[in-house]
């Protein structure tokens, strides 16, 4: 998490609504879209950020410099989109088990829809099978049902679709 990030989160924890309107400026272009995506109402995404924001000013949410504020913002808001969807958002305990939904790290999604359209090479089933596991918050075998193939197949692309994802999109630092 940069400075300027950590200072603006713990002046609008404080109470400082021109923090809020700061952080709101920054990072509504990245979260209003991902959540109109998920839920596909736009008063839905609507709440879906209010929520969010809400979490950040009443210290809801403890917020972990190694992340990064997009990162978390990012989980934030998809976690409360896929519950207002009625889909059960990605766990720790989910993604150790087999039909879990795919835990992808927020802070290589946050930038996911960039980075795939910069990539001439990115195989279709790999985009694919990461879009059903971030934004619809499918399991691995909800994902294969859906595609009508074998589970080790998603694993696959999904192992093949991160590691791409990884190349492509450079670690940020924390500051």
């Amino acid at each position: 998490m940069n400075a300027a990030d950590r200072e603006c989160i713990e002046r609008a924890q404080d109470g400082d609504q021109g923090a809020l309107a700061e952080l709101y400026d920054r990072y509504a272009a990245l979260l209003h879209p991902l959540a109109l995506r998920i839920t596909g109402n736009p008063t839905a995404a609507d709440e879906v950020l209010l929520e969010t924001w809400m979490l950040v000013v009443r210290r809801s949410v403890p917020f972990e410099p190694r992340r990064g504020v997009a990162g978390q913002l990012v989980s934030l808001v998809r976690a409360r989109a896929l519950e207002r969807r009625g889909a059960v958002p990605a766990t720790a305990e989910a993604a150790a088990g087999d039909s879990g939904p795919i835990e992808v790290a927020p802070e290589r999604m946050d930038l996911a829809d960039r980075a795939v359209e910069a990539l001439g090479p990115f195989d279709e089933k790999e985009r694919q099978v990461l879009e059903l596991a971030f934004y619809d918050g499918l399991s691995q075998t909800e994902i294969a049902a859906r595609l009508g193939v074998d589970v080790a197949q998603v694993r696959t692309w999904t192992r093949q679709g991160l590691e791409r994802l990884q190349a492509a999109v450079p670690r940020q630092e924390a500051a």
